[in-house]
């Protein structure tokens, strides 16, 4: 019931479920335990494996995991509904962290499920429940791996995104139909400010990486391949390896070394990837540009 509320974005019927789910499971541990109770010390000592009581026990404390996390998760996603109707009056990056820390209670509760889950000798169960038990075995581990990679990349976005202090990024545009090794060659770049997730100013140079050539104030010889364009390094070419990081700064070199400011890191858009932002998002209208 706690699933299907969720799918509906019943979050609130969905948390009272998951509570039930979890009060159920607890109690059923304690029934376990009080069957017998000299007898649980002796029977935890046996070896794990081939073991009815250890599979038991490790599936009720799977159980109670998933449904606290399953009410956890259905608690955040109602903070994240309420966060939805102050967006006009909220900073986007504080909205963030909102979400973030809701949703970081259910990761312990994934964790410890998954341990519990490499005692369940799936010998020991019972055989209409053995598929069950085998798709769970496989799936939580899975879901508990994404869930700690989402946490950890919302927790970069929320530094990259200008919470605690305005970042400020050298965006590249990259034309890929004139291929270089990081995707494209570098037509133009943008400046850009951002804070608590809002973009607070954007600077294009009109000519681009041009308008920079006159400013370097070290000459770099370009790797050789690239003295059929030009034997000179300048910041359009330095795009050289496809392993970005080193790419990125290399760019970051030339630029500050062109009297540009300095900068909290380097992004790079193709035009493909815009188009591809625009196929999720939908049409933006700009009635500034017609």
């Amino acid at each position: 019931r706690g699933a299907e509320a969720t799918s509906d974005f019943q979050f609130d019927s969905a948390a009272t479920s998951f509570a039930d789910a979890k009060t159920s499971f607890e109690t059923a541990q304690d029934q376990l335990a009080s069957v017998n109770t000299a007898l649980v010390p002796m029977l935890r000592t046996l070896p794990a494996t081939h073991n009815p009581y250890v599979s038991a026990e490790n599936l009720l404390v799977v159980g109670e995991q998933l449904a606290g996390a399953g009410e956890d998760m259905a608690f955040a996603f109602t903070l994240v509904q309420q966060l939805g109707l102050h967006a006009d009056t909220m900073q986007p990056s504080d909205m963030f962290v909102a979400a973030h820390s809701a949703f970081r209670p259910v990761l312990p509760r994934l964790q410890r499920a998954s341990v519990a889950l490499q005692a369940v000798d799936v010998s020991t169960v019972p055989a209409e429940y053995r598929d069950v038990v085998r798709q769970v075995q496989t799936t939580v581990p899975l879901v508990t791996s994404s869930v700690e990679q989402l946490l950890s990349l919302s927790e970069s976005l929320v530094t990259l995104l200008g919470h605690d202090e305005t970042k400020r990024y050298l965006v590249l545009f990259q034309n890929n139909r004139e291929l270089r090794a990081t995707g494209g060659f570098i037509g133009s770049f943008a400046l850009v400010d951002i804070s608590h997730g809002r973009v607070s100013s954007i600077e294009i140079p009109g000519g681009g990486p041009y308008d920079l050539m006159g400013n370097l104030t070290e000459q770099v010889v370009a790797p050789q391949p690239l003295h059929l364009v030009n034997s000179k390094w300048q910041l359009q070419d330095a795009n050289w390896w496809p392993d970005w990081p080193t790419s990125a700064r290399k760019v970051q070199w030339f630029y500050q070394h062109s009297g540009g400011a300095s900068v909290d890191g380097v992004i790079t858009l193709t035009p493909d990837i815009i188009e591809q932002m625009l196929d999720l998002t939908g049409p933006i209208e700009m009635p500034d540009y017609d």
